[in-house]
């Protein structure tokens, strides 16, 4: 029976340790959600400039694509028209060549065959006057009949002439080819910056989803912690004077006996357990039928009353705290009322149950009246 109530008693005090320490839990709780918190609005503030400011630098970029390929489509249509307009003159001097070269080659087929030579040659640029000893410079070279020599005075011309006319073409086939590789790089920036664009809104409307449910989850908590910190503190609870006469009550009691369920008295040390007032007895009589009898000072009745009016005040009505601190208040103030001096031993039944077999001289106490070795504890 001993080890049975020290084990009893050892899982009581670990409980009421554990318990004890949910305050500190909880403090640690709202610091950490206020770090949360925090952190969150700096996280959502930075990703919002970042995302801001990508949109407007590539807002920025895309302006400059749009600029650069009007500018280069306007670039591109001069220069085409500009190398069209030579080559279409370079084809009509051409064209003129080649007409002034047949009609140089047909004048001395005429004349040998007796038709009447024209009375001014087509090409040449000067003519021969009787008696001149050397034609001048620039007209064109003759034979020994006096008719000049096509071969010789337009093939080099002409000749020329389609030379700078591929040259002319080569080069605009070339600015064609320059053009439209810029286009196409062009064409290729603006793909990229709208697939960038693209990659960014889904990465923006990601975090703004994720920030969304951060944020849920912190109202969550933070009505949680409300609901938490909106509970009475001990010292703004009015205490009525029934409470005082009725600890006066308890504070004149040497030893009381509380019999009821061993999970009621764990509920009762659980709460109690925090209060510098309150002791643990050294033993818990088994009354059977998972009833205990446990031997308490008035010093640690004193410390029950207390916890259990606190709780009847903070606890929401309705809830199960509520219920039991006010039934056990109840139950304890009903025996203090009823007690007679006379050093009677106090019994005081938490719950109802059967009560047959019961002693309470059997209970041991081994907290007398208060002493200053107690206090000092």
């Amino acid at each position: 029976m001993a080890s049975r109530g020290d084990l009893s008693n050892t899982l009581q005090m670990l409980h009421t340790t554990i318990v004890s320490g949910s305050k500190d839990t909880k403090e640690e709780v709202a610091k950490g959600f206020d770090k949360v918190e925090a952190a969150i609005a700096v996280s959502q503030t930075e990703t919002r400039e970042a995302v801001n400011s990508e949109l407007s630098k590539m807002r920025g970029n895309l302006r400059d694509v749009q600029n650069r390929l009007l500018a280069n489509r306007e670039e591109l249509g001069d220069d085409v028209r500009r190398y069209l307009s030579v080559v279409q003159d370079e084809i009509r001097k051409l064209a003129r060549a080649v007409d002034e070269a047949r009609a140089t080659r047909a004048a001395p087929a005429e004349a040998e065959l007796g038709a009447p030579a024209p009375a001014e040659p087509v090409l040449a640029s000067v003519e021969s006057a009787p008696g001149d000893a050397d034609p001048s410079p620039g007209a064109p070279a003759t034979s020994e009949s006096g008719a000049p020599a096509p071969e010789e005075a337009v093939a080099p011309s002409l000749e020329n002439k389609l030379d700078t006319v591929l040259t002319q073409n080569t080069r605009l086939v070339g600015a064609l080819d320059g053009i439209e590789a810029r286009h196409e790089a062009l064409t290729e920036a603006v793909a990229a910056l709208t697939a960038q664009q693209a990659t960014l809104a889904a990465h923006h409307k990601q975090a703004l989803t994720q920030i969304a449910e951060l944020r849920h989850v912190l109202d969550d908590q933070t009505t949680a912690l409300a609901a938490v910190s909106t509970k009475a503190e001990p010292g703004s609870i009015e205490v009525p004077a029934e409470h005082t006469a009725l600890l006066g009550r308890a504070a004149r009691i040497s030893s009381a006996v509380l019999l009821c369920h061993r999970d009621l008295w764990e509920f009762l040390t659980a709460q109690a357990g925090r209060h510098p007032h309150f002791r643990l007895p050294p033993e818990l009589t088994d009354q059977g039928r998972q009833r205990i009898a446990a031997a308490i000072s008035g010093r640690s009745l004193i410390a029950v009353l207390i916890t259990l009016f606190e709780l009847k005040q903070t606890a929401p009505k309705g809830d199960g705290n509520w219920s039991l601190a006010d039934t056990l208040y109840t139950r304890i103030e009903e025996g203090l009322t009823s007690l007679k001096e006379g050093g009677t031993p106090v019994t005081l039944t938490l719950d109802d149950g059967a009560t047959k077999g019961i002693d309470p001289a059997e209970a041991s106490s081994d907290e007398g009246p208060d002493t200053p070795d107690d206090e000092d504890r």
